[in-house]
């Protein structure tokens, strides 16, 4: 079958929320498969903690994970840049005393240096001693750096904004290359594919998903989603409990 086009969908708030992907969610991806669409989980999460039993049986055909710095299609890694090995360790071994939540996401595994509840439940390596990041091992293939709490000062912030691109959430910061984002792995992966951005529709909820809507030849906001994302949407869903990628996926298909 000659391929419509694709279907780049965000996880978490959009494809999944409140640790469930909602049924309405799977059957419209299904049937949008099936009617000759890709469809690609663009997300800003490393790819290690990617892989879950909540979207793990629903079929894709690609993943770009890490805000776009690692780019896979149908199990072939087509484009990957990781964050500086360096930087890495400098940065566990700054906030290794750190009261807030830090996450150092990677493609194999992702590390933590002060677990929190919101980390429960995920096989995160807890961070002993700095060193552990400068086995070449560990830190080679780091995607993202997260750090989340009340604490996170404004000169934590200024760190990491010399060195990486920031989407600041307030108690919550995300780290990724600045070179990296996912609007660019988008078009990578509709090159790869040979579909024109015409044929690409993107669904998201947060700041990190603008680019990608902006980039889309149908640019859809969750209800969910953030003033600024509805804003420049040219079309909002219903929220992501409502099954609102699955009610997104057909209307475009009733077109």
């Amino acid at each position: 079958m000659r391929k419509k086009g694709v279907i780049f969908l965000d996880i978490d708030g959009t494809l999944a929320g409140r640790g469930h992907v909602h049924p309405r969610n799977k059957e419209a991806v299904s049937k949008a498969r099936k009617m000759g669409y890709y469809i690609i989980l663009n997300t800003g999460r490393a790819r290690s903690y990617t892989r879950s039993t909540l979207w793990d049986n629903i079929e894709i055909d690609g993943i770009i994970s890490g805000v776009g710095s690692r780019i896979e299609i149908s199990g072939r890694v087509i484009y990957e840049k990781y964050i500086d090995p360096r930087f890495v360790y400098d940065s566990v071994k700054r906030f290794h005393n750190t009261s807030n939540g830090f996450l150092v996401g990677g493609v194999k595994k992702s590390f933590v240096l002060n677990p929190t509840y919101a980390y429960e439940g995920w096989n995160f390596v807890k961070i002993k001693e700095p060193e552990l990041f400068l086995l070449n091992e560990n830190n080679s293939d780091i995607q993202k750096i997260e750090m989340f709490g009340e604490s996170i000062s404004k000169d934590d912030k200024d760190y990491f904004a010399k060195h990486l691109a920031v989407f600041d959430y307030g108690n919550l910061i995300e780290c990724g290359r600045r070179d990296c984002t996912k609007a660019s792995a988008m078009d990578m992966a509709l090159d790869y594919l040979g579909i024109k951005k015409e044929n690409s529709i993107a669904i998201g909820d947060s700041s990190n998903d603008i680019e990608m809507l902006k980039n889309a030849g149908i640019a859809i906001a969750m209800g969910n989603a953030e003033d600024a994302v509805k804003s420049m949407a040219d079309f909002v869903s219903t929220d992501c409990d409502d099954g609102g990628v699955g009610h997104a996926i057909e209307m475009m298909l009733m077109r």
